[in-house]
């Protein structure tokens, strides 16, 4: 029999765009799933709009009225989730009709895959799109390259759902790299799969002001809060790849720094980036302190 593959779809007040996100769950190829939408305390109308959606479809909607947000969400779903695989989605992302019928095909032929990820389509700014480099991919045995690049994104994730009680779930005192911390902890457990094909809308919008890539203070304490927590993992690492997590972080801290417009912290973190991989281009983003970006 086909496993039965459990979509969780979390939202916070997108309710135009949490129907796009439902509408490309709704419309896989693969045919036997459950669609569960969590709600982490919508005041837009999305609950209203959801109940009434839910009364006529097959979709379970839950309202978390306490909040908690996106992590407790999560694990919301997971718990509530009947499905062998938990695929997740956040309400601003879609998924490719043919999203969970190839992670489905790719997770059930390889036992040793708990995890499984896939390629993403960049929309910028609900306009611009460009698809991921397919060499940025990573796959198997990531147990310490973990911490040299981020492997996937919530979207792109189909884990199996006794593996994720098994490592506990998302972490709730995290609201930034909450997908990140959790798959260190997965990598230690399994090796990633992944479906080298864009089946994932992954949008970017430096505008949303709901969107926590975009802040800056909250992600700093993350990091730190997720360095103590798998620092005796770190202590492990060849130096290469402590040199390595040390660029992710200075990298990403100089991104979310130009989303925010803090031009003096990206400073800081363009010359870290600049002192750990002294390229041309490093250096010459520091000099003009301007992120050159790949969009």
């Amino acid at each position: 029999m086909m496993p039965l593959v459990s979509a969780v779809i979390t939202t916070h007040n997108r309710k135009d765009l949490l129907f796009r996100a439902v509408a490309s769950a709704e419309s896989q190829t693969y045919p036997n799933m459950e669609i569960i939408v969590v709600d982490d305390k919508s005041t837009d109308g999305t609950k209203e709009l959801m109940e009434q959606y839910a009364a006529s479809s097959s979709v379970r909607y839950i309202y978390n009225a306490d909040g908690g947000g996106g992590n407790k969400a999560r694990n919301t779903g997971i718990l509530a989730a009947h499905g062998e695989y938990v695929a997740f989605l956040d309400d601003d992302d879609e998924w490719m009709p043919e999203k969970t019928a190839k992670q489905i095909e790719l997770v059930e032929k390889k036992p040793d895959i708990g995890v499984v990820s896939c390629a993403k389509i960049f929309e910028y700014d609900l306009t611009r799109r460009k698809n991921q480099n397919l060499d940025e991919l990573m796959e198997g045995d990531l147990h310490q390259r973990v911490f040299e690049r981020i492997p996937l994104t919530t979207s792109c994730m189909m884990v199996r759902r006794d593996l994720l009680m098994d490592v506990g779930m998302f972490d709730e005192n995290l609201r930034y790299w909450q997908e990140y911390e959790l798959t260190i902890r997965l990598c230690q457990r399994t090796e990633i799969g992944c479906v080298k094909e864009h089946l994932i809308l992954f949008r970017l919008n430096s505008m949303d002001k709901h969107r926590l890539t975009n802040k800056l203070d909250g992600w700093e304490e993350a990091v730190a809060y997720i360095d103590r927590k798998h620092g005796a993992l770190l202590e492990t690492l060849p130096a290469e790849l402590r040199h390595a997590h040390e660029i992710l972080i200075a990298r990403d801290g100089s991104i979310r720094c130009e989303n925010c417009g803090d031009k003096k912290r990206m400073r800081q973190y363009l010359k870290r980036l600049a002192e750990l991989d002294p390229t041309w281009k490093n250096k010459l983003k520091y000099i003009l302190n301007r992120r050159m970006l790949r969009r």
